[in-house]
């Protein structure tokens, strides 16, 4: 178990723990900025992916904490995240259409991705070190300041009720959300869906000490789902960078055979999406959350005794 394990799920009771989870984490995405590795992409991801997994401890413990902090903190978060996303989008559009060079069915489609790739590769080298030295330093201040805010925040001191009914929220949205991505299949419900999946993803990390061999299984299908929900998501921002500027990435004939690709990848993922969520949210909520609520008390009343 990590550190940040550790401090979120050692007596959650108190809310000092709880408020130790988020500052340790904020603590790694500011220090990694400040001490980027040879890998600028990298270094955009690891924030990023912490700043996601703020987020969902944000969420988690939601209705233990005023509505007004929430939607405070989570904003200032959102907005942090958003700062990198221009740099992380034009990364992974490339590394996107070098995997499609790769797989295309025709030696046309092939072509036509080579030379989107071409365009997109142009874009990555004309990038502003400063510039992105400048996003990423913001966005550590950003960060410090949630952190100076959220040691703020009153936590509520029951401990199930830190965590019960925010996990209860997390685990019915993203059942919810499933059905409807696969009801109306348009981009924005898949979006939608995936952002759930990693929130629940991240939780179920955090708290499988509590249930271990379920949730060891649910987190390693949640990893599945989420991989295959955020590989579809990306092909969907390139889609929309395609569309709105197809003169800049080849002409219209080029762009029409990538988006060609795009949709035959998506269809595939999508359908994969299907067959892990629905087994996935299988279990009724309430039906879940009792269960886990029972396993929760039995690990908590053995580590009392110990």
């Amino acid at each position: 178990m990590t550190r940040v394990e550790q401090a979120f799920t050692k007596l959650l009771s108190a809310d000092f723990h709880a408020k130790c989870a988020f500052v340790s984490l904020l603590d790694r995405g500011v220090h990694r900025i400040e001490n980027p590795s040879a890998n600028w992409i990298e270094d955009v991801h690891f924030v990023r992916t912490t700043i996601k997994q703020l987020r969902a401890m944000l969420r988690l413990i939601q209705p233990a904490i005023p509505a007004e902090s929430f939607q405070r903190e989570d904003l200032s978060l959102k907005n942090a995240a958003r700062r990198l996303a221009r740099m992380r989008d034009t990364a992974v559009g490339a590394r996107t259409l070098e995997r499609l060079t790769k797989t295309a069915r025709s030696k046309g489609a092939q072509e036509a991705c080579k030379i989107v790739l071409d365009h997109y590769q142009s874009l990555a080298t004309a990038r502003s070190p400063a510039q992105e030295k400048k996003t990423t330093h913001a966005v550590a201040r950003m960060l410090r300041r949630s952190g100076r805010s959220i040691q703020r925040l009153p936590i509520v001191q029951d401990e199930w009720r830190i965590i019960g009914p925010g996990l209860a929220q997390v685990y019915r949205s993203g059942r919810r959300r499933m059905s409807r991505a696969l009801t109306r299949g348009d981009d924005a419900s898949f979006h939608r869906w995936r952002i759930r999946v990693k929130n629940l993803y991240f939780q179920l990390q955090w708290l499988t000490p509590f249930w271990p061999r379920h949730l060891r299984r649910m987190t390693a299908t949640l990893e599945q789902l989420q991989k295959a929900l955020g590989a579809d998501h990306d092909l969907t921002v390139l889609k929309t960078v395609l569309e709105k500027r197809p003169g800049d990435f080849g002409g219209p004939p080029v762009v029409t055979s990538v988006l060609a690709c795009l949709e035959e990848r998506s269809r595939t993922l999508r359908r994969a999406s299907r067959r892990l969520g629905e087994k996935l949210f299988a279990e009724k909520p309430r039906h879940f959350i009792q269960r886990f609520k029972q396993h929760w008390r039995k690990s908590r009343a053995s580590s009392d005794a110990g």
